[in-house]
């Protein structure tokens, strides 16, 4: 415990024994419960007794929770139903306060030195007024005869040995505020966060960590909660997350969901996400998420950081290319909207990307956009001359297993999108469009975007932003199919021409064609922004581009469990649209 912990202590402790009544105030993590107890235990001191010579000098706490589910029958006195031999009688029966005074009474008529403290916890979750009513005269009576007047009539005196201690949070969302009458009836502390409450009891690090979250409240606050220095403070997360062992557990699982809660609420800047997201990354000691596509990299080098530009640059002049392919792929991979069971299932595996049937040998392979290695040696060796074979393009791992994209595309190959939904087969030798296959590609990663955020609203409807983004999503794809319908080669007169001719001037139609496909595909915002960048949506307003997380892997549940287990946590909510298996995870 540092020296100024200490004082502190001394300080509350002190004025609890003058005042009777207490009122710890302070943003979440502070120490406010922790305190509360502390204080507590410091009233055992003798020279805090109302009988110094007694040896009783026990103290007894109870601790009220003062959720909006607390009523007055419940902590003060109410009507209890009980059934004896079949019949259900009525009658009054005192509750925690009352039966608190009580024994504390009992004991100080004795000449005992024990005391009792009731603690009532989080104050700004009900209204007190209402939850005490008539024993409001218990709190805070310094000492002086006042008394309580019980059910039967009579009346008790609360005695001096009889203290309270609150605590209240104003920062936390629907807070309610405390009547002024009630107010001065306790001596009011706020405790500020300030790592000089646990610098000398804690690593280096955790000082590190404690300044990295307070300069990114103070840096992302908004300007409504930035009126005075004392104000900003009051939203600095607690030094209690920072204290310990196990920080970075702490501020993964419970500082920054608060931290999350602020930027909904609108305490932080939506543009505090991308801190966030850092902050949590740098938590993560052992990464314990969804196997990616690969253990390994599941591209070369080359297909790492594929940008707008380098898209519309690597062209498929080369004969039977498949280099745009693999980049808006890698693209895709690389940006991490989706995650990688959505991407194996909506495009690398999808038959209304790429779907090829061909015989060899009599067994009938069936291939979609990416091929194992099995295929891919039985089906190139059996290709023309030509080198229009179904499997010759680059190469990715999948779960560690080497796949081969398809091949065989010529850029003359163009495909109008007039067939954007069809499922066919494409024989061996066949004719094949590479701008389809781009096509379906982008068709199917917005489909599976519009999906995954309209599962994710089914059960969050009121995350108006995700809503936007939806919206945004929709909007843009509809403008790229109609955009892409309209792109097709130009005709070319061939009466009278050689051969050469008209089939030059063909080429260069095709090749028209296929710069104005990877040009507006190039132009897609969604596709090349990344997770945290903002977009400006159709009403002006700014969003930040967020993924939704539908999948859960049982590796991440058994760190949850850890966890717990670490922390000494007893209860967990897993949050998650339908379908994320929450039940099953609990």
């Amino acid at each position: 415990m540092t020296v100024k912990t200490e004082d502190l202590l001394s300080e509350i402790t002190e004025a609890l024994y003058q005042k009777k009544a207490v009122l710890l105030t302070g943003s979440t993590g502070v120490g406010k419960t922790y305190l509360a107890k502390r204080i507590s235990e410091q009233l055992s001191k003798s020279e805090y007794s109302c009988f110094p010579s007694s040896e009783d000098q026990r103290v007894n706490v109870e601790i009220i929770s003062c959720h909006n589910s607390v009523t007055y029958e419940d902590v003060v006195g109410g009507i209890s139903a009980d059934t004896e031999s079949g019949k259900m009688t009525f009658e009054y029966k005192d509750k925690i306060l009352l039966e608190t005074v009580i024994k504390a009474a009992e004991d100080y008529k004795k000449g005992k030195g024990s005391k009792y403290v009731l603690i009532m916890d989080d104050l700004q979750r009900n209204d007190v007024s209402t939850l005490v009513g008539d024993a409001i005269n218990a709190i805070g009576s310094e000492g002086k005869k006042t008394k309580l007047y019980l059910n039967s009539g009579s009346a008790i005196m609360v005695p001096p040995n009889f203290y309270v201690i609150g605590t209240y949070n104003a920062t936390e969302a629907g807070a309610i505020a405390l009547s002024s009458d009630l107010m001065r009836k306790f001596y009011v502390r706020e405790i500020l966060s300030d790592i000089e409450y646990i610098t000398e009891d804690s690593e280096a690090e955790n000082a590190v960590y404690y300044d990295k979250v307070r300069s990114l409240v103070f840096n992302y606050l908004d300007m409504q909660y930035r009126l005075s220095t004392y104000n900003q403070n009051r939203y600095f997360l607690g030094h209690g997350y920072f204290s310990g062992d196990n920080v970075a557990l702490k501020i993964r699982y419970q500082l920054i969901p608060i931290l999350k809660q602020y930027i909904s609420e609108g305490i932080l800047d939506r543009a505090a996400s991308e801190s966030v997201r850092l902050l949590e990354a740098a938590c993560i000691k052992t990464k314990t998420a969804t196997p990616k596509i690969s253990k390994k990299s599941s591209f070369r080098e080359y297909k790492n950081g594929v940008t707008a530009t380098r898209f519309i640059a690597e062209d498929s002049t080369r004969k039977c290319s498949s280099v745009p392919i693999e980049n808006l792929v890698g693209r895709i991979i690389d940006q991490k909207l989706l995650s990688d069971d959505q991407i194996k299932n909506a495009i690398l595996f999808n038959k209304k990307v790429c779907y090829r049937e061909v015989e060899v040998g009599g067994v009938t392979y069936l291939a979609t956009l990416i091929a194992n290695n099995i295929q891919h040696n039985k089906i190139r060796r059996s290709g023309k001359s030509d080198g229009r074979c179904l499997y010759n393009g680059g190469t990715i791992l999948v779960d560690d297993s080497e796949h081969y994209f398809t091949g065989g595309f010529h850029p003359k190959d163009y495909v109008k999108a007039a067939c954007w939904e069809n499922t066919e087969s494409y024989k061996l030798g066949e004719s094949f469009g590479g701008n389809l296959v781009l096509f379906r590609i982008v068709w199917q990663y917005y489909q599976a975007l519009i999906n995954a955020y309209s599962q994710y609203l089914k059960n969050t409807s009121s995350d108006e932003d995700k809503k936007k983004l939806l919206e945004y999503i929709k909007n843009e794809w509809e403008s790229f199919l109609s955009d892409f319908k309209k792109i097709e080669p130009k005709s070319v007169n061939k009466t009278g021409r050689t051969d050469s001719d008209w089939k030059q001037e063909e080429a260069g139609y095709n090749q028209e064609a296929n710069e104005k496909v990877r040009k507006r595909i190039a132009k897609l915002s969604v596709l090349w922004s990344n997770p945290g960048d903002v977009i400006t949506v159709e009403d002006g307003s700014k969003i930040i581009l967020e993924g939704v997380d539908n999948e859960m892997s049982d590796s991440i549940y058994k760190e949850y469990q850890e966890a717990m287990e670490t922390l000494g946590i007893k209860q967990m909510i897993l949050q998650g649209p339908p379908g994320t298996s929450k039940t099953y995870g609990a």
